[in-house]
């Protein structure tokens, strides 16, 4: 059993300057990777980031395991948000 951590990595502009921005939304302690990956769609379906509260998004799954919560109706100047499952070592 591992401790996992649900992420969310944005672009974020702030004072003029786009930065990134890794903000954690849950940890799971002794949990098997089965586990992890099975909260990490939950949190998925419930979670939206700042960045498109109120604008129609969509939860799309990237190759690497991630998800990505994009606008629906694209180029509308809206950072993508990706969510990824993170496991810690050592610590």
């Amino acid at each position: 059993m591992a401790t996992y951590w649900i992420s969310a990595e944005e672009t974020v502009v702030k004072d003029g300057l786009a930065q990134q921005q890794i903000t954690v939304l849950r940890s799971l302690s002794h949990k098997t990777r089965e586990q992890a990956v099975a909260e990490l769609h939950k949190t998925v379906k419930r979670y939206v980031p700042d960045s498109l509260k109120g604008v129609p998004h969509v939860a799309v799954r990237n190759d690497d395991g991630s998800f990505s919560i994009l606008p629906k109706k694209a180029n509308k100047g809206y950072p993508p948000c990706t969510v990824r499952l993170r496991e810690q070592f050592g610590g």
